[in-house]
């Protein structure tokens, strides 16, 4: 089984646009949560503000093989608040993946199931194997 520490920057590959993620530290997980609500006795979630939470929170890079510009000819680039994703750059990346993408990598790092993202596969480093040489 493989986990992730909250500092991992993991590759998830979405069409030709690859995102940076994060897991949730438990103090994030719950700021998320925290967007549930009781009314009528029933648990009542926005679903868009937690994903917005969990991206800002999650995403840590973005890269594309397409061109990406403002209408201004300036290259689009991740902008940030402190640690957290700006919400400007949040927004832009929306535009960008498309709200459905968005929305599935935003509900897959809220319930922890990052796994089941498109994860780009890196070769893991054999390991050497000393070898003795043979005596004259």
């Amino acid at each position: 089984m493989i986990v992730y520490r909250t500092t991992d920057k993991i590759p998830v590959k979405m069409g030709e646009h690859t995102v940076l993620i994060s897991p949730l530290s438990h103090e994030q997980y719950a700021e998320v949560t925290s967007k549930m609500r009781y009314e009528g006795g029933q648990v009542v979630q926005d679903q868009s503000s937690m994903i917005a939470a969990a991206l800002r929170f999650s995403i840590k890079g973005f890269s594309t093989t397409a061109e990406v510009t403002f209408h201004d000819g300036r290259d689009f680039e991740l902008e940030w608040d402190g640690d957290l994703l700006s919400k400007e750059s949040l927004d832009t990346l929306y535009q960008i993946l498309g709200t459905g993408t968005m929305a599935v990598i935003g509900t897959n790092v809220t319930a922890g199931t990052i796994k089941d993202l498109p994860i780009v596969q890196t070769k893991r480093q054999e390991k050497s194997v000393p070898v003795k040489k043979k005596r004259a």
